[in-house]
């Protein structure tokens, strides 16, 4: 089973608007030196469903054999139907990825229940790879209830977790406990991991710790050496952090991300794939204090629990 700070990794591109694989590798470093746990590509912050089949193939590639196994790599893989899913898992799986996510297949949100089911249990049927629900209601038009994912369980012996892109830890808990054990509960906060990962929540898949993965890694180390007054101590710092960054990303958007990573010494170029606006400078010296004091505080708090 794959635990802890699963990071999911931004897709950078160059001022030509191309996949910059270059940069991709300084991330992927970046965050195996901040401590991360491993990673997950090619979600929503990845750009995973903004890219071509052959580039999300590429990043796949470039992302696995860049890890070299240092840590685990999913790969989101899920697309609008299950041929295109399949060729994409297919790849992850001969690249060498040790697990795969699919998201119920999108834009056609009137799929009934069985015919999301049968999308699952039909990649799980051709590849061989542990397979990660990634539940992201608002973006897929379902939501894979925890009675759900416990029947699909039931069919699916490689189901090994699901991303919970939008739940509280009282959520989380209702999936730990409808599910076997081998089936990962990940939070799609790390702000939730403090009321949950003692009761079974296995880690965190969650976008605006690109920021702060420090942080994350630190307090994820502290629950799991059961460091509880440590942990609580970093739970106030990434609440701040993170609903400061909630509230540039609800203004600015995505582009936050882009200049919250060259503030972090990365040469991103475009991000993301769209055409977006720039931050006001108001907001970027917002954003500097903020990964500043973010880096600053998870560095210091990575060394006290080593």
């Amino acid at each position: 089973m794959i635990e802890g700070i699963l990071h999911p990794l931004i897709t950078p591109f160059d001022g030509e608007g191309e996949v910059d694989e270059r940069v991709l590798r300084d991330l992927l470093d970046g965050a195996i030196e901040a401590g991360v746990h491993g990673f997950f590509l090619l979600g929503s912050q990845g750009q995973g469903p903004a890219l071509t089949y052959e580039e999300r193939a590429r990043v796949a590639q470039v992302g696995i054999e860049h890890v070299g196994g240092r840590v685990p790599v999913i790969i989101h893989v899920g697309t609008t139907d299950l041929r295109s899913t399949l060729d994409l898992a297919r790849h992850a799986e001969a690249d060498g990825a040790d697990a795969i996510a699919v998201i119920p297949p999108y834009y056609y949100t009137d799929h009934l229940a069985g015919e999301i089911d049968a999308h699952f249990l039909g990649v799980a049927r051709e590849v061989g790879l542990p397979m990660v629900i990634y539940n992201n209601p608002p973006y897929a038009g379902c939501d894979i209830t925890a009675p759900w994912l416990a029947r699909l369980a039931g069919k699916i012996p490689s189901l090994s977790g699901i991303k919970l892109s939008y739940s509280n830890p009282v959520a989380l808990l209702q999936y730990v406990n409808a599910v076997p054990e081998r089936v990962a509960i990940y939070s799609g906060s790390v702000v939730n991991l403090w009321g949950a990962q003692p009761w079974g929540v296995k880690g965190a898949i969650n976008p605006p710790a690109v920021l702060y993965p420090e942080l994350a890694v630190a307090i994820w180390e502290a629950l799991k050496a059961g460091d509880l007054e440590g942990a609580k101590e970093i739970q106030g710092r990434i609440y701040e952090i993170a609903r400061r960054i909630g509230a540039l990303v609800k203004k600015f958007g995505r582009p936050v991300y882009r200049e919250g990573l060259r503030m972090m010494g990365y040469d991103v170029k475009v991000f993301p794939r769209w055409e977006s606006g720039e931050l006001t400078e108001g907001a970027k010296a917002e954003l500097e204090d903020i990964v500043t004091k973010a880096r600053t505080g998870g560095q210091a708090k990575a060394s006290a629990v080593s």
